[in-house]
């Protein structure tokens, strides 16, 4: 129960320091359910400030974290959440990071500043930048064209069934020939969907006149399936702000 005096405040984002307890690397832009007490809310890892030694407490700049690593991080939230400083208030000071894919904790933390000045991801419009944080990644187009360099629609499929197993929200799109083909990827894109684009080598000609923006160089470090999700996947991390003007909604 909470009193007046209690100094607990309403934020949509904070700095906390986690230990990572899950397999797999946590990369900045990574989306969980944030659980403090009974209270469970889309929130997204949006800065890994560093790291802390935990022999020395030396703090290191870090990108990533790996298994058992202690870091301090940026958390926001969907909507504003009661919390407060862990010193301050225990209960409404630790937490846990849930993911949302396998629904397994990832990590435990507490919180160590609350930024109530700052906006949660659904306070505006719900525009690219939002549909971006919530997803956790950045919408990219990557092109393969069919019969080049051995790509067929079996060898897209598996690179499609690579990245979603990491949790990419993804759309393997085979476009007919005639068919309006790149205002569809527009409009894919701007959902926040990372799109796989199968197309014809006609097509893509096609695609370069439109002046699209997509990738083709998935296979720079291989022809081989997890190469290509694995260029993938780093291609589309979530970095923040993708777009600033109001044409892109």
């Amino acid at each position: 129960m909470l009193t007046i005096g209690s100094g607990a405040k309403v934020a949509s984002s904070i700095t906390a320091t986690i230990l990572w307890m899950d397999d797999d690397e946590l990369f900045k832009g990574k989306n969980f359910f944030f659980k403090l007490g009974t209270k469970s809310i889309p929130g997204i890892v949006t800065e890994i400030e560093h790291t802390i030694d935990v022999n020395t407490g030396e703090e290191k700049p870090a990108d990533k974290l790996k298994k058992n690593e202690i870091a301090v991080v940026k958390i926001a939230f969907s909507d504003k959440i009661v919390c407060d400083k862990f010193k301050n208030h225990k209960t409404l000071g630790e937490f846990i990071l849930i993911d949302r894919v396998t629904d397994m904790t990832s990590a435990c933390g507490v919180v160590e500043e609350v930024h109530t000045e700052e906006s949660g991801l659904y306070e505006g419009r719900v525009d690219r930048n939002v549909r971006a944080a919530i997803k956790g990644q950045k919408a990219i187009t990557a092109v393969f064209v069919d019969g080049v360099d051995g790509v067929n629609r079996g060898f897209v499929e598996d690179v499609e069934k690579a990245l979603n197993i990491d949790g990419r929200h993804t759309y393997l799109y085979a476009p007919k020939e005639g068919e309006d083909f790149v205002n569809v990827v527009k409009h894919l894109s701007h959902a926040g969907i990372l799109v796989l684009l199968l197309i014809s080598q006609k097509q893509e000609k096609e695609l370069a006149a439109d002046k699209v923006e997509f990738t083709k160089d998935w296979n720079k470090n291989g022809r081989d399936v997890d190469k290509a999700a694995e260029f993938i996947k780093k291609q589309s991390v979530y970095d923040g702000v993708i777009v600033n003007t109001s044409e892109y909604i």
